[in-house]
């Protein structure tokens, strides 16, 4: 680990991309799997340290384990860089930041990391390097090329000002500013800025005489150095007061913002005296000439963190001022995310991504002003793009935030909210596994129903108590609750919710053996589907009948749905239902009997469930490669990918899936002449009632051999049995 420390505005953060950019010129294999850039000034808790690195990896959290672990699991063997970047703030009394990076460094020791920060971390494996500012010249008589802080300076000088150049007239006085700052590069820039309202040797006289930037705790320092807090006030003086009052309220946003948000959300603003046409431009423009903010060639803008944090108290001074501004962002955001659409389609989806901070914000102060109908009008948007973008832990966590600002169970009034937030977030939890949880926020949204009359809602809630009970192997109640769930969206003509429940009572006709009734089933919701022209739903049914026709020995129509389903799922830029589609995909080959084609897809499945982590996924296919060993005799490596797909099904207790594989290895060991072992596993696997037709036809071919009745393991729980083979590899 390497730590670049040194005052805010030092240039930590560009020389360490550059420091990567270098590595990898020089060496292009040293980080196999890439280098990555985690911005933290943007977040207030060290337990988000976790988010930003996933989000910045490309990896996501699904699973019962702790963020942590599930990071460090997936980290443990890549070879990649990462730069922290900002990590000061974050290093508070409870120590859990530092804990976490010493717990990195101990547990995947490939991975390399870059840390910026204003203070040492003070680690046994801390490389550290002190950053102290550009190169200044310590006479007057000096060679500009020779001095990083004068080139600098001049740079900035002629972007201000094009008719700038360094002569002898002015650079005594551009040495002597770079002396003042002591090579800061910020300060550099920001005191350039100047230049269309001073002449250099008058900069340098008004930071002459309030420097305090660099805040040493060193009584034997020169009393120039104080602190960067000079260097903003010059910069505010300079501005006019339009210019002010604009640049304090862009600190309101989060994560950076665009025009159209500051024209909508400062500008509105009755005490700016720009004309109305064109004002927020001229305006933005204004101060990015003046160093005080960035335009990024996307459009959008950013504010410097120390900026951003000066500006803050700006803000904050004028409690009217910060009030109105607040509500503003909170009212702009709250109309984008309604006119945006459902957040599910992949425009909506890069449209949400950048403004993701700032939505953020927006959805905790409207919870703190008690905007219940606002809330919930954005909660499916929200959650359908979490859920599209396979960021399922970020949204839970959203949710969960929300759900305890506004419910009080002494008030009706924030139980139609709590309701539509825990539904959502049991979903949610049900995507990456965590049954349990799931069912605490369905058990406790049940509770609620009944003082609603809300049908939705109550459609919502059964649908996600049919998914857990699938999960679970209780496929009767399931498909009683989602049944029931039907009857209610079709008395309410809610077409995504008719979908929804016909789709899944598919899948569970499909689990039980009434293939003509799961047809009946996905047909439907297919049509219903395309009536919504829910593209997405509509793959995720045409992979459906993909797996029907599969099960049915059909493998040419299966075949062709498949294609159907993964072409629709790669215009629309869904990795999730791409990658199980694959998945099946490659079960069809290995039943045509091209296991080359079949390993092929089911390891493209594989990389891709990884990389999302939809560790039921991972499980699936690391079960059908182990198929594929079985299929051409490579039994050692068959044994292998089925006891790594047992851990993971365990480990997100799914019951459905520990039976499938429990299957498989019945299967595996009548090959291997182990008849002990595959009687007890063919007899506990017919004794479950969550064992599906599929899996029942698979073995059906051992009834010859074994007796149902003689296991000894009938009695057991799924989890028990898996535990016990688990020690018996």
């Amino acid at each position: 680990m390497v730590t670049l420390v040194g005052t805010g505005g030092i240039g930590k953060t560009r020389l360490a991309v550059a420091m990567a950019h270098s590595l990898v010129e020089r060496k292009p294999a040293q980080f196999l799997h890439g280098v990555s850039f985690v911005p933290l000034a943007v977040i207030h808790s060290s337990q988000d340290i976790p988010l930003r690195i996933a989000e910045a990896i490309g990896f996501v959290f699904q699973g019962t384990d702790s963020l942590q672990k599930q990071l460090l699991n997936f980290l443990k063997d890549r070879e990649v860089l990462l730069i922290l970047d900002n990590f000061e703030h974050l290093m508070n009394e409870s120590g859990t930041a530092l804990a976490f990076i010493v717990e990195m460094l101990r547990e995947v020791p490939h991975v390399k990391l870059v840390v910026t920060t204003r203070e040492r971390l003070n680690l046994f494996n801390e490389i550290v390097f002190d950053i102290n500012g550009l190169d200044v010249p310590d006479e007057d008589t000096f060679s500009p090329q020779d001095y990083s802080a004068v080139t600098l300076f001049s740079q900035n000088a002629q972007r201000v000002q094009q008719t700038f150049s360094l002569d002898d007239a002015n650079k005594k006085s551009v040495a002597q500013i770079c002396r003042l700052v002591n090579g800061v590069p910020l300060a550099i820039e920001l005191a350039s800025a100047w230049m269309r309202n001073y002449s250099c040797e008058q900069i340098a006289e008004q930071i002459k005489t309030d420097l305090d930037f660099l805040a040493s705790p060193y009584p034997d320092m020169s009393e120039g150095h104080k602190s960067l807090r000079a260097v903003f006030e010059r910069s505010w003086s300079l501005l006019n007061a339009d210019e002010q009052n604009t640049f304090a309220q862009l600190s309101i946003f989060r994560g950076g913002f665009t025009l159209e948000a500051v024209e909508a959300v400062i500008l509105q603003n009755s005490s700016n005296n720009y004309p109305q046409e064109g004002s927020a431009e001229v305006l933005l423009s204004t101060l990015v000439d003046k160093s005080l903010l960035q335009k990024h060639p996307d459009g959008r803008y950013d504010i410097h963190p120390l900026l951003l944090q000066y500006a803050s108290e700006k803000l904050s001074a004028s409690s009217a001022d910060l009030e109105t501004v607040s509500a503003r962002h909170t009212s702009y955001y709250l109309t984008f995310l309604i006119q945006l659409g459902d957040g599910g389609t992949p425009e909506q989806r890069n449209v949400i991504r950048p403004e993701r901070d700032n939505i953020s914000r927006t959805w905790l102060d409207a919870a703190e002003k008690n905007m219940l109908n606002e809330l919930e009008q954005t909660s499916g948007i929200l959650h359908n793009f979490f859920s599209t973008q396979s960021w399922f832990q970020e949204g839970v966590d959203l949710f969960a935030n929300i759900l305890e600002k506004i419910f009080n169970p002494e008030q009706n009034e924030t139980h139609g909210l709590a309701v539509e937030l825990l539904s959502r977030k049991a979903r949610m939890h049900t995507q990456i596994g965590q049954l349990e949880k799931a069912n605490a926020d369905l058990t406790q949204a049940s509770t609620l129903l009944d003082s609603l009359n809300n049908p939705a809602s109550r459609s919502r809630v059964l649908d996600s108590l049919a998914i857990t009970s699938y999960y679970a192997g209780d496929y009767v109640h399931a498909m009683d609750l989602a049944q029931e769930s039907l009857q209610i969206s079709e008395n309410e003509n809610n077409l995504d919710g008719m979908a929804f429940s016909l789709n899944f009572l598919g899948s569970c006709a499909k689990v039980k053996g009434d293939y003509e009734q799961c047809r009946n089933y996905f047909q439907r919701a297919f049509e219903t589907y395309q009536t919504m022209k829910d593209e997405i739903g509509a793959a995720m049914v045409l992979n459906n009948l993909g797996n029907l026709l599969q099960v049915q020995g059909n493998y040419q129509e299966a075949q062709g749905y498949y294609i159907q389903s993964s072409e629709i799922f790669k215009t629309q830029d869904h990795i999730h239902g791409a990658a199980t589609t694959l998945g099946n995909a490659g079960k069809l080959a290995g039943r045509q009997g091209d296991y080359k084609l079949a390993e092929k897809l089911l390891s493209e499945s594989l990389v891709l469930k990884r990389k999302i982590n939809d560790q039921r996924g991972e499980a699936v296919a690391l079960a059908g490669l182990g198929d594929v060993g079985l299929l051409v005799k490579d039994y050692s490596e068959a044994k292998t990918q089925f006891f790594n797909a047992l851990k993971l099904a365990k480990q997100i207790g799914d019951a459905q899936l520990m039976l499938d594989i429990l299957a498989a290895l019945a299967l595996l060991a009548d090959e291997q002449n182990q008849i002990e072992l595959c009687g007890n596993l063919f007899s506990y696997v017919l004794s479950q009632s969550g064992t599906s037709e599929e899996t029942r036809q698979r073995v059906a071919k051992l009834k010859d051999k074994y007796s149902q009745e003689v296991g000894e393991w009938n009695q057991e729980t799924v989890e028990d049995v898996v535990k016990i083979i688990l020690k018996e590899k």
